[in-house]
């Protein structure tokens, strides 16, 4: 069964999902939406978290967690990659609306922080603050065409992913920005690939 483009789950995770693509700082997507929430109302109460899993979710960045981010989106896209079969079989809306939770963040992030061999919310930090500094390392010319961009307007754009870099770097050890800045655009566009993955699948409710 199809969704109706005005349909409001629709709108919901378009909105998220572009906003992620344009804005390229890593930020993670809403996980409350209306749909989300209500079929998750009906699941288990979530277990009491620990001061250990707050602390290792908490913990300083690391290198072996660029191959962990790696890794964790190799398993999300894969994860993406199956609603299409998902929405061939959808008999109901409701099979419709599971499908399209299926593809957003917060249902991706299961398989994508075991991929990682962290918890989730290890797997969150890691990939958002990663995703962060990977965006800010890119050189736009990686991104976009800018030979008919005005030089006064490159020179903005370059300065301000320069400090949007600064920021984003606080706190993370040096060795793990030194390890990230020669893998920053190939990892920046694979974290595109799975956005736009998220999109293309949202696409198929169409």
């Amino acid at each position: 069964m199809r969704i109706s483009r005005t349909n409001a789950a629709y709108k919901l995770v378009v909105t998220a999902l572009a906003a992620m693509l344009i804005g390229g700082c890593g930020k993670k997507s809403a996980d409350a939406t209306p749909d989300s929430v209500a079929m998750k109302s009906d699941a288990a109460v979530a277990p009491k978290v620990t001061t250990d899993q707050v602390s290792a979710a908490e913990s300083p960045l690391a290198v072996e967690d660029i191959d962990r981010w790696q890794r964790g989106m190799d398993a999300e896209l894969q994860a993406v990659q199956q609603v299409p079969a998902q929405m061939k079989n959808a008999k109901t809306s409701d099979d419709s609306l599971n499908a399209l939770n299926a593809a957003n963040e917060a249902s991706t992030r299961a398989p994508g922080a075991k991929a990682a061999g962290v918890d989730e919310g290890r797997y969150q930090l890691i990939s958002s603050r990663l995703s962060s500094l990977a965006a800010n390392m890119t050189p736009a010319e990686s991104e976009m065409d800018m030979s008919k961009v005005p030089a006064s307007m490159a020179a903005s754009m370059n300065q301000a992913r320069e400090q949007a870099l600064a920021a984003s770097s606080a706190g993370v050890p040096p060795e793990v920005l030194a390890a990230l800045k020669p893998r920053a655009v190939a990892l920046r566009k694979q974290a595109l690939a799975l956005i736009g993955a998220r999109l293309k699948a949202v696409g198929a409710l169409q």
